[in-house]
Protein backbone atom coordinates (compact mmCIF):
# COMPACT_ATOMS: atom_id res chain seq x y z
CA UNK A 1 0.00 0.00 0.00
CA UNK A 2 1.30 3.76 -0.91
CA UNK A 3 0.18 7.02 -0.14
CA UNK A 4 -0.47 9.13 -3.10
CA UNK A 5 -0.33 13.02 -3.22
CA UNK A 6 -0.89 15.29 -6.33
CA UNK A 7 -1.41 18.58 -4.31
CA UNK A 8 1.83 19.53 -2.56
CA UNK A 9 1.73 23.19 -2.58
CA UNK A 10 -0.98 23.32 -0.44
CA UNK A 11 -1.62 20.15 1.38
CA UNK A 12 2.24 18.43 0.81
CA UNK A 13 3.17 18.82 4.24
CA UNK A 14 -0.44 17.40 5.50
CA UNK A 15 0.19 14.18 3.20
CA UNK A 16 3.70 14.01 3.84
CA UNK A 17 2.98 13.38 7.69
CA UNK A 18 -0.16 11.36 6.86
CA UNK A 19 1.90 8.90 4.64
CA UNK A 20 4.69 9.26 7.58
CA UNK A 21 1.87 8.47 10.08
CA UNK A 22 1.09 5.26 8.64
CA UNK A 23 4.46 4.47 7.18
CA UNK A 24 3.22 4.20 3.86
CA UNK A 25 5.18 5.00 0.95
CA UNK A 26 5.11 8.44 -0.81
CA UNK A 27 4.10 8.78 -4.27
CA UNK A 28 3.49 12.14 -6.19
CA UNK A 29 1.83 12.86 -9.50
CA UNK A 30 4.18 15.79 -10.38
CA UNK A 31 1.06 17.31 -12.78
CA UNK A 32 0.60 21.12 -12.92
CA UNK A 33 3.28 23.47 -13.23
CA UNK A 34 2.54 25.39 -10.48
CA UNK A 35 4.74 28.39 -10.30
CA UNK A 36 3.05 29.49 -13.75
CA UNK A 37 -0.61 30.33 -11.48
CA UNK A 38 1.13 32.49 -9.60
CA UNK A 39 -0.16 34.68 -12.82
CA UNK A 40 -3.55 34.42 -11.70
CA UNK A 41 -2.92 36.37 -8.30
CA UNK A 42 -3.62 40.08 -8.19
CA UNK A 43 -0.29 40.83 -8.58
CA UNK A 44 1.74 43.17 -10.76
CA UNK A 45 5.05 43.83 -8.92
CA UNK A 46 7.72 41.90 -10.52
CA UNK A 47 9.23 41.40 -7.47
CA UNK A 48 5.79 39.84 -5.29
CA UNK A 49 5.68 37.59 -8.34
CA UNK A 50 9.04 36.48 -8.39
CA UNK A 51 8.81 35.85 -4.43
CA UNK A 52 6.04 33.73 -4.92
CA UNK A 53 8.02 31.70 -7.53
CA UNK A 54 10.67 31.25 -5.27
CA UNK A 55 8.63 30.38 -2.41
CA UNK A 56 6.53 27.61 -4.76
CA UNK A 57 9.92 26.19 -5.40
CA UNK A 58 11.13 25.85 -1.97
CA UNK A 59 7.87 24.29 -1.12
CA UNK A 60 8.16 21.76 -4.07
CA UNK A 61 11.91 20.69 -3.23
CA UNK A 62 11.04 20.01 0.59
CA UNK A 63 7.97 18.02 -0.37
CA UNK A 64 9.55 16.51 -2.83
CA UNK A 65 12.68 15.08 -1.04
CA UNK A 66 9.93 13.48 1.22
CA UNK A 67 8.64 11.28 -1.20
CA UNK A 68 9.64 7.56 -2.36
CA UNK A 69 8.68 8.10 -5.84
CA UNK A 70 7.94 10.69 -8.41
CA UNK A 71 5.57 10.36 -11.40
CA UNK A 72 5.33 13.16 -14.35
CA UNK A 73 3.44 12.54 -17.31
CA UNK A 74 5.92 13.68 -20.14
CA UNK A 75 9.55 14.23 -20.87
CA UNK A 76 8.70 17.76 -20.71
CA UNK A 77 8.46 17.61 -17.52
CA UNK A 78 11.00 15.33 -16.26
CA UNK A 79 13.17 17.84 -18.16
CA UNK A 80 11.82 21.29 -16.14
CA UNK A 81 12.42 18.77 -12.82
CA UNK A 82 15.67 18.16 -13.59
CA UNK A 83 16.94 21.53 -14.99
CA UNK A 84 15.02 23.38 -12.01
CA UNK A 85 14.66 21.39 -8.89
CA UNK A 86 17.72 19.07 -9.64
CA UNK A 87 15.60 15.64 -9.90
CA UNK A 88 18.27 12.88 -10.31
CA UNK A 89 17.01 9.80 -8.83
CA UNK A 90 13.38 7.80 -8.58
CA UNK A 91 10.96 9.45 -11.03
CA UNK A 92 9.14 7.73 -13.97
CA UNK A 93 7.56 9.31 -17.30
CA UNK A 94 4.19 7.87 -17.38
CA UNK A 95 1.00 10.04 -19.22
CA UNK A 96 -2.05 9.54 -18.19
CA UNK A 97 -3.84 7.27 -19.83
CA UNK A 98 -7.47 7.32 -21.06
CA UNK A 99 -9.96 4.88 -21.96
CA UNK A 100 -9.64 4.89 -26.16
CA UNK A 101 -12.88 3.47 -26.95
CA UNK A 102 -15.18 6.02 -25.40
CA UNK A 103 -13.70 8.33 -28.13
CA UNK A 104 -13.39 5.72 -31.14
CA UNK A 105 -16.96 4.56 -30.97
CA UNK A 106 -18.25 8.18 -30.78
CA UNK A 107 -20.86 9.37 -33.28
CA UNK A 108 -21.17 13.08 -33.33
CA UNK A 109 -23.32 13.13 -36.59
CA UNK A 110 -26.65 13.81 -34.74
CA UNK A 111 -25.15 16.52 -32.80
CA UNK A 112 -23.76 17.97 -35.90
CA UNK A 113 -27.15 18.29 -36.94
CA UNK A 114 -28.44 19.49 -33.66
CA UNK A 115 -25.95 22.51 -33.37
CA UNK A 116 -26.53 23.27 -37.13
CA UNK A 117 -22.74 22.93 -38.53
CA UNK A 118 -24.21 21.66 -41.55
CA UNK A 119 -21.41 22.34 -43.90
CA UNK A 120 -19.24 24.70 -41.54
CA UNK A 121 -15.83 23.76 -41.37
CA UNK A 122 -15.69 23.05 -37.31
CA UNK A 123 -12.76 24.09 -35.12
CA UNK A 124 -13.10 22.67 -31.26
CA UNK A 125 -10.93 22.69 -28.50
CA UNK A 126 -11.41 22.17 -25.05
CA UNK A 127 -10.30 23.90 -21.51
CA UNK A 128 -10.65 25.89 -18.53
CA UNK A 129 -11.40 29.87 -19.83
CA UNK A 130 -8.42 30.67 -17.93
CA UNK A 131 -5.43 33.32 -18.93
CA UNK A 132 -2.70 29.96 -18.86
CA UNK A 133 -4.57 28.07 -21.39
CA UNK A 134 -4.19 31.27 -23.94
CA UNK A 135 -7.29 31.26 -25.50
CA UNK A 136 -6.46 34.92 -27.30
CA UNK A 137 -4.07 33.24 -29.61
CA UNK A 138 -6.42 30.67 -30.91
CA UNK A 139 -9.60 33.64 -30.84
CA UNK A 140 -7.35 35.69 -32.79
CA UNK A 141 -6.10 33.01 -35.16
CA UNK A 142 -9.93 32.06 -35.85
CA UNK A 143 -11.00 35.49 -36.48
CA UNK A 144 -8.07 35.26 -39.23
CA UNK A 145 -9.33 31.91 -40.70
CA UNK A 146 -12.38 33.55 -41.16
CA UNK A 147 -11.32 35.90 -43.21
CA UNK A 148 -10.23 33.37 -45.45
CA UNK A 149 -13.01 30.98 -44.97
CA UNK A 150 -16.41 32.56 -44.16
CA UNK A 151 -17.52 28.60 -42.99
CA UNK A 152 -15.30 28.38 -40.51
CA UNK A 153 -16.53 27.97 -36.98
CA UNK A 154 -14.86 27.92 -33.83
CA UNK A 155 -16.43 25.78 -30.67
CA UNK A 156 -14.91 26.30 -26.98
CA UNK A 157 -15.95 23.81 -24.21
CA UNK A 158 -15.60 24.50 -21.62
CA UNK A 159 -15.80 27.44 -18.53
CA UNK A 160 -13.66 29.72 -15.58
CA UNK A 161 -13.02 33.32 -14.60
CA UNK A 162 -12.16 34.78 -17.93
CA UNK A 163 -15.48 33.59 -19.95
CA UNK A 164 -17.32 36.93 -19.93
CA UNK A 165 -13.70 38.60 -21.20
CA UNK A 166 -13.41 35.94 -23.48
CA UNK A 167 -17.15 36.67 -25.05
CA UNK A 168 -16.46 40.49 -24.77
CA UNK A 169 -13.40 39.85 -26.61
CA UNK A 170 -15.10 37.89 -29.76
CA UNK A 171 -17.50 40.46 -29.78
CA UNK A 172 -14.87 43.39 -30.51
CA UNK A 173 -13.17 41.75 -32.93
CA UNK A 174 -16.75 40.82 -35.15
CA UNK A 175 -16.63 37.14 -34.80
CA UNK A 176 -19.03 36.53 -32.03
CA UNK A 177 -21.80 35.08 -34.22
CA UNK A 178 -19.14 32.22 -35.75
CA UNK A 179 -17.78 31.34 -31.77
CA UNK A 180 -19.85 29.58 -29.41
CA UNK A 181 -19.12 28.75 -25.90
CA UNK A 182 -20.74 25.88 -24.99
CA UNK A 183 -19.93 26.24 -21.22
CA UNK A 184 -19.14 23.18 -19.36
CA UNK A 185 -20.07 19.61 -20.87
CA UNK A 186 -20.41 16.54 -19.38
CA UNK A 187 -17.29 14.14 -19.94
CA UNK A 188 -19.33 11.81 -21.25
CA UNK A 189 -20.65 13.73 -23.86
CA UNK A 190 -17.55 14.84 -25.13
CA UNK A 191 -16.41 11.84 -27.30
CA UNK A 192 -19.78 12.73 -29.27
CA UNK A 193 -18.19 16.87 -29.79
CA UNK A 194 -15.34 15.74 -31.12
CA UNK A 195 -16.36 13.43 -33.57
CA UNK A 196 -18.89 16.25 -34.50
CA UNK A 197 -16.06 18.16 -35.29
CA UNK A 198 -14.11 18.70 -38.49
CA UNK A 199 -10.38 19.19 -36.02
CA UNK A 200 -9.14 20.11 -33.11
CA UNK A 201 -7.38 23.24 -32.18
CA UNK A 202 -4.78 23.87 -28.66
CA UNK A 203 -3.17 27.17 -28.06
CA UNK A 204 -2.40 26.45 -23.68
CA UNK A 205 1.55 26.83 -23.13
CA UNK A 206 1.38 25.25 -19.49
CA UNK A 207 0.49 21.60 -19.96
CA UNK A 208 2.16 19.10 -18.56
CA UNK A 209 0.73 16.50 -20.83
CA UNK A 210 -1.92 18.02 -23.08
CA UNK A 211 -4.44 15.34 -21.99
CA UNK A 212 -7.40 17.50 -24.15
CA UNK A 213 -5.15 16.89 -27.11
CA UNK A 214 -4.74 13.60 -26.89
CA UNK A 215 -8.43 12.90 -26.50
CA UNK A 216 -8.69 14.63 -29.75
CA UNK A 217 -6.28 12.67 -31.37
CA UNK A 218 -8.39 8.90 -29.88
CA UNK A 219 -11.12 10.42 -31.56
CA UNK A 220 -9.54 11.04 -34.59
CA UNK A 221 -9.41 14.77 -35.16
CA UNK A 222 -6.14 16.32 -36.40
CA UNK A 223 -4.70 18.73 -34.40
CA UNK A 224 -3.16 22.32 -34.89
CA UNK A 225 -1.49 23.29 -31.61
CA UNK A 226 1.18 25.76 -29.87
CA UNK A 227 4.03 24.30 -29.79
CA UNK A 228 5.09 24.06 -25.79
CA UNK A 229 5.05 21.72 -22.74
CA UNK A 230 3.10 18.56 -22.23
CA UNK A 231 1.78 19.30 -25.54
CA UNK A 232 4.97 18.52 -28.07
CA UNK A 233 5.06 14.99 -25.90
CA UNK A 234 1.16 14.33 -27.70
CA UNK A 235 1.43 15.18 -30.95
CA UNK A 236 3.84 14.97 -33.04
CA UNK A 237 4.50 17.39 -35.94
CA UNK A 238 3.47 16.84 -39.45
CA UNK A 239 2.40 13.47 -38.40
CA UNK A 240 -0.94 13.98 -36.08
CA UNK A 241 -1.08 17.55 -36.55
CA UNK A 242 0.72 20.76 -36.98
CA UNK A 243 3.12 22.38 -34.25
CA UNK A 244 2.85 26.23 -34.59
CA UNK A 245 4.63 29.39 -32.66
CA UNK A 246 2.48 31.23 -30.07
CA UNK A 247 0.88 33.50 -32.46
CA UNK A 248 -2.17 33.98 -34.00
CA UNK A 249 -0.91 34.22 -38.02
CA UNK A 250 1.20 31.14 -37.83
CA UNK A 251 -1.74 29.30 -36.02
CA UNK A 252 -3.71 30.65 -38.56
CA UNK A 253 -2.17 29.43 -41.18
CA UNK A 254 -1.93 25.94 -40.15
CA UNK A 255 -5.30 25.72 -39.67
CA UNK A 256 -6.09 26.87 -42.87
CA UNK A 257 -4.16 24.18 -44.49
CA UNK A 258 -6.15 21.42 -42.81
CA UNK A 259 -9.21 23.40 -44.29
CA UNK A 260 -7.72 23.50 -47.92
CA UNK A 261 -5.80 20.26 -48.30
CA UNK A 262 -8.30 17.45 -47.58
CA UNK A 263 -5.21 14.86 -47.96
CA UNK A 264 -3.31 16.51 -45.19
CA UNK A 265 -6.07 16.31 -43.09
CA UNK A 266 -7.02 12.41 -44.19
CA UNK A 267 -3.32 11.66 -43.39
CA UNK A 268 -3.66 13.39 -40.13
CA UNK A 269 -6.61 11.55 -38.70
CA UNK A 270 -5.30 8.30 -39.45
CA UNK A 271 -1.88 8.61 -37.79
CA UNK A 272 -4.13 10.06 -34.65
CA UNK A 273 -6.38 7.05 -34.13
CA UNK A 274 -2.47 5.33 -34.29
CA UNK A 275 -0.82 7.37 -31.82
CA UNK A 276 -3.18 7.28 -29.64
CA UNK A 277 -2.89 3.46 -29.35
CA UNK A 278 0.24 4.23 -26.85
CA UNK A 279 -1.63 5.94 -24.28
CA UNK A 280 -4.22 3.06 -23.45
CA UNK A 281 -5.34 3.26 -19.66
CA UNK A 282 -4.63 -0.26 -19.30
CA UNK A 283 -1.31 -0.55 -20.45
CA UNK A 284 0.05 2.32 -18.59
CA UNK A 285 -1.86 1.55 -15.33
CA UNK A 286 0.11 -1.98 -15.58
CA UNK A 287 3.04 0.78 -15.17
CA UNK A 288 2.08 2.84 -12.64
CA UNK A 289 1.69 -0.50 -10.22
CA UNK A 290 5.38 -0.78 -10.85
CA UNK A 291 6.24 2.08 -9.58
CA UNK A 292 3.93 1.55 -6.38
CA UNK A 293 5.88 -1.57 -6.05
CA UNK A 294 8.87 0.08 -6.07
CA UNK A 295 7.68 2.52 -3.84
CA UNK A 296 7.31 0.05 -1.39
CA UNK A 297 10.58 -1.23 -1.54
CA UNK A 298 12.14 2.41 -1.48
CA UNK A 299 10.16 3.01 1.85
CA UNK A 300 11.33 -0.43 3.28
CA UNK A 301 15.03 0.55 2.38
CA UNK A 302 14.78 3.94 3.55
CA UNK A 303 15.37 5.67 -0.19
CA UNK A 304 14.07 8.93 -1.11
CA UNK A 305 13.63 10.91 -4.07
CA UNK A 306 17.16 12.78 -4.66
CA UNK A 307 16.14 16.93 -4.97
CA UNK A 308 18.54 19.64 -4.54
CA UNK A 309 17.45 22.66 -6.89
CA UNK A 310 20.09 24.73 -8.51
CA UNK A 311 20.49 28.19 -7.49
Amino acid sequence: MSFTATTPFFLGQVTANKAQELNLPLVFTFHSQYREYTRNFPISQESLQNFLKETINNRLCEYMRKCQHIVVPSRSMRDILVRDYGLQSRYSVIPTGIDLASFQDADGKSLRSQMGWRADHVMVSVGRLAPEKNWRTLIQAAGLVMQRHPDFRAVIIGDGPERQALQDFCSQSGIADKVEFTSKVPFSQIPQYLDAADFFDFASTTETQGLVTLEALAAGLPVVAVEASGTRDILEHDLQGLLVPDEPQAFAQAACQLIENEALAARFQAAALVRAQAFDVQRLTKKLVNVYHQAVEDKRNKKFAEISMLS
